[in-house]
C-alpha cells in the first residue's frame, strides 16, 4: 500500500535553497520520497511518497519544522486504497490531526441513536450529513494555505463524501 503526502510550511525564515534544508535537516533519516518541491509565495509544498509507514514519517518531518521554528506547518496523507485522508498541523508545537473515511458513517448506519453519544463527533456527523460534515473539516483545514492546489485533497475528500452517501 503506497500512500502519498503533501506538506506545507511557511518560509518565514526566507531560506534561500529550500531543497537543500529539506533534505538534510527535514526529511533526512525518514522512510518517505520526496517527489517535488512548489514554492507558493511564502508557502512551499513538500510531495512525498512512502508505505505504511507515512503517517509517522509526516508526523517527524512537520514535528522537525517545527523544533526548526517554523510556525505554520500543514499536512494531508492520501492512500491508494478506499476513499481516505488524514489532514494535519501543527499546533503549540504539537502534531495534531483528523481522519476523513467514510467508515463514521458506516458505523452511524449499525449504530442506534442512543449511541450517538458514545463517540466525539457522531451525532454532529449523522445531523449534518457527509457533505456539510467533512467539508467543514477540509475548510477549516485549509485556512492559511488557499492559494496553493489543494485540487488532490479537494477530490479525496469529495470521494469520500460520495462513499458516504449510502
Amino acid at each position: 500500500m503506497e500512500n502519498y503526502g503533501t506538506i506545507f510550511f511557511r518560509n518565514d525564515k526566507k531560506i534561500a535553497d529550500i531543497e537543500e534544508f529539506v533534505t538534510n535537516s527535514v526529511l533526512a533519516n525518514l522512510d518517505i520520497t520526496l517527489e517535488e518541491i512548489n514554492e507558493n509565495g511564502e508557502i512551499v509544498e513538500l510531495s512525498v511518497m512512502g508505505g505504511s509507514s507515512t503517517e509517522d514519517n509526516i508526523e517527524s518531518a512537520m514535528e522537525s519544522l517545527s523544533k526548526h521554528n517554523f510556525n505554520f506547518v500543514k499536512a494531508y496523507i492520501t492512500g491508494d486504497e478506499d476513499p481516505w485522508c488524514m489532514l494535519l498541523w501543527v499546533e503549540n508545537n504539537i502534531v495534531r490531526s483528523e481522519d476523513i473515511s467514510g467508515g463514521i458513517y458506516e458505523y452511524i448506519a449499525e449504530c442506534e441513536d442512543s449511541e450517538l453519544d458514545d463517540y466525539e463527533d457522531l451525532r454532529d456527523a449523522k445531523e449534518k450529513g457527509p457533505s456539510l460534515y467533512f467539508t467543514e473539516k477540509l475548510d477549516s483545514w485549509k485556512q492559511g494555505i488557499e492559494s496553493c492546489d489543494l485540487s488532490e485533497i479537494e477530490s479525496e475528500v469529495t470521494s469520500i463524501i460520495n462513499y458516504s452517501n449510502f
